[in-house]
């Protein structure tokens, strides 16, 4: 008798870890492909966060160099016609500085603004950290400019690209 329950009792072990080890083995690969769902989410997530993080400019800013840079030339941009109205008047560059005259922008970027007698404008923004220079030059009764930031800040500005 004592040997017979013996038996019986190792056989019930033996059951149970069987189907406990079936359990195990059922939850497993479910288990694993949890992981790899959670891990592929995980990834996405951080790569949706790097994304999101380059697409931000902070160089586009009201307050950034490169944002007060394009505000000064407009500024000065739009005194070109007035080159150009002296030029088409007159046929030349030279003599347009004392006729020009470019008002401070205090409520904006632009500090002050210099025309030269050869007609370049030259604007320092309101922080001085820049100049602008916009050269004028003669091509076939056509007047070129040529925009100069010092320091560098972005020849896109000046190309307006």
């Amino acid at each position: 008798m004592h040997a017979e329950c013996h038996q019986r009792s190792r056989l019930f072990l033996q059951l149970q870890n069987r189907v406990g080890a079936t359990k195990e083995n059922t939850y497993r690969p479910l288990m694993r492909r949890l992981v790899v769902i959670l891990l592929f989410l995980a990834a996405l997530l951080v790569v949706g966060f790097a994304f999101l993080w380059r697409s931000y400019d902070p160089g586009d800013s009201a307050n950034s160099r490169r944002f007060r840079v394009g505000v000064v030339v407009l500024e000065l941009s739009a005194h070109k016609q007035d080159v150009e109205q002296f030029v088409q008047s007159h046929g030349r560059l030279e003599g347009v500085g004392p006729t020009l005259r470019i008002p401070p922008n205090l409520a904006g970027y632009l500090a002050r603004a210099t025309v030269s007698e050869s007609g370049t404008i030259v604007g320092f923004d309101s922080r001085n950290e820049f100049v602008v220079t916009l050269a004028p030059s003669m091509e076939g009764g056509a007047v070129r400019r040529t925009c100069t930031i010092t320091p560098d800040v972005s020849s896109a500005v000046c190309s307006g690209k």
